[in-house]
């Protein structure tokens, strides 16, 4: 998933990780997402973020108990951040652990991996990934698009909120 800084990557990653909450609680869903966050630090190892995560969150699981979790459907997960991450060293560093994760993962599961959208946009990723990783993966790039104006006077509305102006134009204010 890809789209410039600022643009809800990680609130739209939050909004997914709740709503599977919310339906696995429910009885209604039978998968959770483990969401792993850069919060500024560097990737040297995938698994030492992981496991920050599920010790942050207390959950009574082990970093290296995820792949055989995410192979198998029970939970998806979320590396959000994926551009922060990446060692002042450049890219290579951070495929590499990313690519021996999703080598121990397998062809089954889900991870998405969010970045601003230049990151993937200057990284050969996909040859990258077949080439350094031996498991076969089916890719799927989603890039978040900015609302139009249209869709955002839509939005307002629907949330009663009421509009003023939307131009910075001092004779398009009585709009």
């Amino acid at each position: 998933m890809s789209a410039p800084a600022g643009m809800g990557k990680t609130k739209l990653a939050q909004a997914i990780v709740k709503r599977r909450a919310e339906e696995f609680v429910g009885r209604k869903g039978d998968r959770l997402c483990l969401l792993v966050s850069s919060r500024g630090r560097r990737l040297s190892n995938i698994n030492d973020v992981i496991a920050g995560t599920l010790g942050d969150l207390r959950a009574p699981v082990f970093h290296h108990e995820i792949p055989p979790l995410v192979r198998t459907g029970l939970v998806d997960l979320i590396i959000d951040g994926f551009d922060e991450l990446v060692d002042a060293d450049g890219y290579n560093g951070a495929w590499e652990s990313v690519g021996h994760l999703l080598t121990q993962i397998g062809s089954g599961g889900l991870v998405l991996l969010s970045a601003r959208d230049a990151f993937f946009s200057d990284q050969d990723f996909v040859a990258r990934a077949r080439k350094e990783t031996t498991s076969q993966f089916q890719f799927s790039f989603l890039e978040l698009q900015p609302l139009t104006e249209a869709e955002i006077r839509h939005l307002l509305l629907a949330c009663k909120v009421c509009l003023l102006y939307t131009s910075p134009s001092p004779r398009d204010r009585t709009r």
